[in-house]
């Protein structure tokens, strides 16, 4: 069922009636309006809630209003609704109440096209993010930073060791704690993580500076070809196993060693008959070969011997890509069950691995150049300990592809071990020192030794925490994030504009509004966090700003910014200064479908992880609540504060004016406190002062008879503090004390203007300024109803 509301009054926006509805609406009319003439007296404009639509008379009243809300705004006789542009409409969710607030974009997933959304702290793991910008972190903040090049890992001593080099972000950062995967690294055993942190002036841009003090070569690249690749010899396999040969098969009565077996291998039968033949196919119950045997055995001991021949060999693999070039090439190699001939006995006897790479010089197209030269490794082990190995191969500068084979040649049975896996192939360019590469960003260089120790995944989840170094208003360096300091940080750094743009000190050098807003963003926990995608530096000041409930504004040749918190009436505006037939009203509810909430979205100081607080209920206890993410917001009381301003927004900043001005509408700034003098409204009334004698003032206009308030307003636009005053039903007025200001009556200035009201009954409506837009000799300001309740116990 739907509802029909009744609107009695243009200015208590609680003086209605709402009726539960589902006929037709003009079956509402005639029930509530049964004579017409009551109705037709009074001004009248219906409107549809759900879609802001007027409802106008004809076939749309004789429809069923349903699972509509209508509401019907009725008007004192002789207000006509067009022309005093009342309209109802349905949520302030689209109005200009709404929050002011940024609406970031969410945290993008790990696995997702990172060249827009690297820091998202949903992304938990490090990751190269080729072509895409710079993390710009301000205040403290933990996340897996990405590579400043490619990270790669070698073998020394059977030890296993990675290194990393990781971007923090731009700038300095300081107070740099590092874990891996949930473990701090300060907790593992000393010598496993070694760390060093590389400022701008530490690095100075340059490839190699890092390598000389760490000993991390700053551009390996990795061949994603080699992974897993195992090595076989021309070797003869023996063994003799309890089974069964008939036509093409061989079925054993026993376990065997299936793995010492391939397609395509030569199998030579020595007992009980001779025979040698091809293997077809293995099964862990015996093989098949491609043709017949001529003789047959039945539960006999099979003795025979298989060769291996073909297939042995692996790569070439182009070592380093077009246009870059290398004189280390390393190759590592794994033995994962060690090397070892067993003898009878159970003991372990020396069993040698012998390698050959075949390293190829090759131009950009990949053609060859000059002649191959090999390179052999050998490898003895007596133990069924895994063994690891790095070689190096040192060459001229060129690039390069290289192949890799097992060239030892020996029989081995099922309980020796030699396999042998090639695990990485990888190319230390050479350095290019003729151009800057890092930038104005912080690394940090990481050695894991003994990582085979750590999980591959841990290894990938490498967390860093910092806090960034910025210079403050005054061009001192600072750790932190105070709101202030952060938008100067952009406007200055990122815009490249002089600092002297920043409203810090007014003429007379007293504090001006960023200076003041970084005195009362002192005690509060400032922004922290980063931003990740492409944007518009205003944008960017507008997110930090936020937090502090404020707004960058741009006055005159400087960057200002105002404070939305409680204020004294700056100025009035009324018919003298309003365009004529400009003025616009509109209240605001929130439609029965409407939010019953806000959930505010922000970060944990302390593990960063995203999480919720929620106003006026608990999450769980509201079905339909404004989702509100908030980037750099880390401590929960400001989290809380924030869910309660924008409740407050939402349920009590219901009234919506405009109106246009002249050149003196510029002078108002964002949340500007005004006093709205309008006499169709019965908000006070206003006069322009015609004459002056000491502190009588004649008016154009008659003013009431009695103790009156009266407000002045000066040639600079703003208005004096409320005055007492004494009328006598004329159009003088005499003032309690002496005029505050020279006013102004010959004609030669714009006259004074005076707001006037019986002291019993001052109804000058207070608003809040929300945007003010210009075109040429017109400025449009857009407001909202003013209250301080908006402000109570927030911190």
């Amino acid at each position: 069922m739907g509802t029909v509301t009744l609107q009695s009054s243009l200015t208590d926006p609680s003086a209605r009636l709402v009726v539960p509805w589902d006929k037709t609406f003009l079956e509402f009319v005639e029930e509530y309006f049964p004579d017409p003439e009551k109705l037709n007296s009074m001004s009248h404009l219906t409107v549809d809630m759900g879609t802001g639509e007027t409802v106008d008379f004809g076939e749309a009243w004789l429809e069923p209003v349903g699972d509509r809300h209508l509401t019907m705004q009725l008007m004192p006789a002789g207000v006509d609704p067009l022309t005093a542009a009342i309209i109802v409409v349905a949520s302030v969710a689209l109005s200009v109440a709404a929050t002011f607030l940024l609406q970031p974009k969410a945290p993008s997933q790990f696995g997702e096209d990172a060249a827009q959304s690297v820091y998202s702290v949903t992304a938990q793991a490090n990751r190269a993010k080729l072509g895409g910008v710079i993390p710009e972190q301000f205040g403290t903040w933990e996340r897996t930073p990405e590579y400043a090049s490619q990270s790669y890992r070698l073998f020394d001593g059977n030890q296993e060791i990675r290194y990393f080099l990781l971007c923090l972000g731009a700038g300095d950062h300081d107070n740099i704690d590092i874990r891996i995967g949930d473990t701090p690294v300060s907790d593992l055993p000393a010598g496993i993580v070694e760390s060093a942190v590389y400022k701008p002036a530490d690095h100075t841009s340059e490839l190699g500076v890092i390598d000389a003090d760490f000993g991390i070569h700053e551009n390996v690249v990795t061949s994603g070809e080699v992974d897993q690749l195992e090595l076989e010899t021309e070797r003869a396999f023996t063994d003799t196993v309890n089974g069964t040969i008939s036509g093409t098969t061989i079925t054993f009565n026993e376990l065997w060693a299936e793995s010492n077996a391939a397609a395509g291998d030569t199998i030579e039968i020595l007992s009980p008959f001779t025979a040698t033949k091809i293997i077809a196919s293995v099964t862990s119950g015996g093989m098949s070969v491609t043709t017949a045997f001529s003789s047959s055995a039945t539960d006999e001991d099979i003795e025979f011997v298989i060769r291996r021949t073909s297939g042995l060999g692996r790569g070439p693999f182009v070592a380093n890509r077009a246009g870059t070039e290398t004189q280390k090439i390393e190759l590592d190699v794994e033995w994962p069950g060690g090397l070892f001939k067993q003898k009878d006995n159970g003991n372990f006897a020396d069993l040698t691995v012998e390698l050959t790479a075949t390293v190829q010089e090759i131009d950009d197209a990949g053609d060859d150049v000059g002649s191959p030269t090999t390179h052999v490794f050998e490898e003895t082990g007596s133990s069924n300990d895994p063994i690891r190995r790095s070689y190096v191969i040192t060459k001229p500068a060129g690039r390069y592809k290289v192949s890799l084979s097992r060239t030892d040649d020996q029989e081995v049975k099922a309980r020796d071990s030699d396999r042998t896996i090639w695990t990485g192939l990888k190319a230390y360019l050479t350095y290019d020192t003729e151009a800057a590469v890092y930038g104005n960003v912080t690394l940090v260089a990481l050695k894991i030794t003994g990582a085979q120790e750590i999980s591959s995944s841990s290894r990938s989840r490498i967390f860093v925490k910092s806090t960034r170094t910025i210079t403050d208003l005054d061009g001192d360096p600072v750790t932190g994030g105070n709101l202030a300091d952060v938008m100067k940080y952009i406007y200055c750094t990122q815009v490249g504009r002089p600092e002297s743009e920043i409203e810090v000190y007014d003429a007379e050098s007293n504090p001006a509004a960023y200076k003041l807003f970084q005195t009362a963003q002192a005690s509060r926990s400032g922004f922290n966090g980063l931003f990740d995608t492409v944007g518009t530096v205003w944008t960017a000041l507008e997110a930090v700003a936020a937090l502090g409930r404020a707004r960058p504004y741009p006055k005159a040749m400087t960057l200002s910014l105002v404070v939305d918190e409680a204020k004294d009436r700056r100025a009035n505006v009324t018919p003298l200064n309003v365009i004529r037939g400009t003025m616009k009203a509109q209240y605001n509810w929130i439609e029965p479908s409407g939010y019953d909430g806000v959930v505010i979205e922000y970060n944990d100081a302390t593990t960063f992880e995203r999480k919720t607080v929620s106003w006026p209920l608990s999450e769980d206890n509201l079905e339909n609540p404004k989702q509100q993410p908030v980037i750099g917001l880390t401590d929960d009381d400001e989290a809380l504060s924030m869910a309660k301003y924008i409740w407050r927004q939402i349920t009590l900043q219901n009234l919506e004016l405009s109106w246009a001005m002249e050149l003196a509408g510029r002078n108002f700034k964002p949340f500007d406190r005004l006093g709205l003098v309008w006499p169709d409204f019965n908000w006070a009334d206003a006069a322009q002062v015609m004459a002056v004698s000491g502190s009588a003032l004649t008016l154009n206009k008659v003013a009431p008879a009695g103790a009156l308030y009266v407000q002045l307003t000066g040639t600079d636009g703003l208005c004096s503090a409320v005055l007492t005053a004494t009328g006598d039903g004329s159009k003088t007025i005499t003032l309690g004390a002496a005029p505050p200001f020279t006013i102004e009556v010959d004609g030669s200035k714009v006259r004074t203007a005076c707001v006037f009201g019986l002291a019993s009954d001052f109804p000058v409506k207070d608003v809040k300024v929300q945007r003010i837009r210009a075109s040429k000799n017109r400025t449009t300001i857009e407001a909202v109803n003013y209250t301080e309740a908006l402000f109570t116990d927030l911190v």
